[in-house]
């Protein structure tokens, strides 16, 4: 087939544009949008980075072996050093990658096969599967990313030039940076390009993919960690044929394919997931048995795919019935979909071309019709929910904890000051607090007394906090003695800083929030007779370790039963604690981290006149820490 050159590029510039501006009002609907804190804590190091330079982008890494998270947090960066640290921006990063997607999809379909096929790429990425409309505005650093980066490889290759192939080979080894999920990209390629004797390309590509050892090496240098470090438990670093049968059946199972392709809110949707694997399976067969253009491609692609995902460790989740697997843990199957999307548009594009009306609407109405039910929850209520554009994207609390052990092993805290900004501070301070503790509590011979300076700084008091929660409860069981050992400590080690000590137990016993102790599986139930059981055994402990108990208990309780960003109104039990000094205002905190800045104040039912004052502090302090950059 002779191929088409597009005639006006700013065509397919705009559409992409179009496609971008309608994956970022997504955001606007929280009843879609997954809140991942991996995602928070690569957003934090952006903002880290923004401020403190480009000398911290490798040794904060989220993971050592997470080369896409310090992708994200690099083009984050870049945003937030002229834009405000919001969550709205901070979208612009994985939207990004799907405007990146329509341009190179769309553009070659357009030069290879013709406008209908890069019409029908464009009209799926507007209506995709709702696992993939959730997945693509998630900057995991991994994934989805990665699977983007190996589609665009896969089209600088098909183009015949040995400066494509070079090319297609740098952006594969930046696909396997910013993510090990890439990897089926190399035999799909190799294969292909093999298959098509173009061996001054495959030499070339080859030779380009070398460029990952380049942030490989990066790494080494400034961190000390290999990029495989952390990422396998022991015997299961190398692939295994052992695996196929058992990940084969998780991925084919029908309930898995209507997490993927269908709607899981619709009695349809196990159809149209069914159908929808079907149709993409079936269509790319038929292509690549014809030769179309691309089709064998983007068949190596899929095969390789689901070869490498049958022998590896990581699998897909899949809830017992009747459940239905959400965004999050399917998302092992994000490089999937470029690829699917790419041949099902060069069969629409025959058909088009062949002018196969009937067959074209009989293949394009399964994955239309999947794909215009997700975009229609995305435009349903809650949709548009008003507050998503004042709200931050730092999550400081999750970002400190390993920030703090990494600038320690770094040397970084080492004659190093408190910046202006609060943001710095804060960090400074609970990494302070956090390595001074943890010295003192092993009784290190090289520890120092706590550095009280620091006093005035909420972060610091908190890292002592988490350093007593890990260095007294060894054993992981939560339970109250750590809290009344870490109570002595404070008391023996600073001043009397009565709001210091409340924030340092506070954040201990949140810290072990979900461990096995029996004070955390009091609250399991949600019944009238937590309170009971709680006080029951809280009897007897200082004061400041039962309001740090009650406190972290009123807090897990409102994550437990608080969608996010969405207000409902839930019942508190008849019974409620005679002497919870804190868990009315950890109540709050919980429901302020979930439900985002409100006016007025949200209050549930049940909610005892007397409560309603430390509720409301809870509520803002939780709101202004999570949501409004409060650090």
């Amino acid at each position: 087939m002779t191929e088409t050159r597009p005639r006006r590029l700013p065509l397919w510039v705009g559409a992409a544009a179009i496609i971008g501006i309608l994956q970022l009002l997504v955001v606007f609907n929280p009843a879609m949008v997954e809140v991942d804190p991996e995602e928070m804590i690569n957003a934090s190091h952006a903002w880290t980075i923004a401020q403190e330079g480009l000398g911290l982008a490798w040794p904060l890494q989220y993971r050592p072996f997470c080369g896409g998270c310090t992708a994200d947090a690099l083009l984050g960066a870049a945003l937030f050093s002229w834009l405000p640290p919001s969550w709205v921006i901070w979208k612009l990063v994985p939207v990004g990658f799907t405007v990146l997607l329509a341009w190179a999809g769309m553009r070659t379909l357009h030069r290879r096969v013709g406008p209908a096929a890069a019409v029908a790429f464009g009209l799926l990425l507007v209506f995709p599967p709702r696992a993939w409309l959730q997945l693509s505005l998630i900057a995991w650093g991994n994934h989805y990313e990665s699977g983007v980066l190996v589609l665009c490889a896969a089209l600088l290759a098909s183009r015949r030039s040995t400066g494509a192939a070079a090319g297609a080979g740098m952006v594969l080894g930046l696909a396997i940076w910013v993510g090990f999920s890439a990897l089926f990209g190399v035999p799909a390629l190799i294969l292909w390009l093999a298959l098509a004797r173009r061996w001054r390309s495959l030499g070339v590509l080859v030779l380009g993919l070398q460029v990952v050892w380049i942030p490989w090496g990066l790494q080494w240098g400034l961190t000390g960690t290999t990029p495989f470090s952390g990422i396998y438990q022991t015997g299961e670093a190398v692939p295994s044929l052992a695996r196929i049968p058992a990940k084969l059946g998780n991925l084919f199972h029908p309930r898995q394919l209507m997490a993927l392709f269908g709607i899981r809110e619709h009695a349809l949707g196990k159809t149209l997931g069914l159908a929808y694997a079907g149709v993409a399976a079936g269509g790319l067969c038929w292509a690549a048995w014809r030769d179309l253009p691309l089709a064998r491609l983007v068949a190596l692609l899929v095969g390789a795919w689901v070869a490498v995902y049958a022998v590896v460790r990581f699998e897909m989740g899949l809830p017992p019935a009747p459940e239905v697997a959400v965004a999050g843990t399917v998302r092992y199957a994000a490089p999937l979909y470029p690829a699917l999307f790419l041949g099902l548009s060069v069969v629409l594009g025959h058909l088009w071309q062949r002018r196969r009306w009937g067959v074209l609407a009989a293949v394009s109405l399964v994955p239309l019709t999947a794909g215009m039910g997700a975009r229609g929850l995305a435009m349903a209520g809650p949709f548009p929910v008003s507050e998503v554009a004042g709200l931050a994207a730092l999550d400081h609390e999750a970002f400190r904890p390993q920030a703090s052990w990494q600038l320690h092993g770094s040397g970084q805290l080492d004659g190093a000051t408190a910046g202006d900004d609060r943001w710095s501070r804060s960090l400074q301070g609970y990494a302070r607090g956090w390595r001074d503790a943890t010295a003192l509590l092993r009784a290190d011979e090289n520890a120092v007394p706590l550095d009280e300076r620091w006093a005035d700084e909420p972060g610091w008091w908190q890292g002592i906090g988490a350093a007593m929660a890990e260095q007294l409860d060894d054993r992981g069981q939560g339970g109250v003695d750590y809290l009344v050992e870490g109570h002595r400590f404070l008391l023996a080690e600073t001043a009397d800083h009565t709001e210091g000590h409340r924030l340092a137990l506070r954040q201990a016993a949140w810290a072990r929030r979900d461990a096995p102790g029996a004070l955390q599986r009091s609250v399991d139930d949600h019944d009238d007779t937590v309170f009971t059981r709680v006080s029951e055994i809280l009897e007897g402990v200082p004061a400041p370790v039962a309001d740090a108990a009650w406190w972290a208990l009123g807090r897990r309780w409102a994550h437990d039963v608080a969608p996010w960003l969405v207000v409902q109104d839930p019942a508190l039990p008849e019974r409620l604690p005679p002497t919870a000094a804190g868990f009315s205002e950890g109540l709050g905190h919980g429901f302020g981290e979930h439900w985002g800045p409100r006016e007025p104040v949200p209050t549930p039912r049940g909610l005892p006149p007397g409560w309603l004052v430390s509720y409301e502090l809870g509520f803002s302090e939780g709101t202004r820490l999570r949501w409004l950059g409060g650090g």
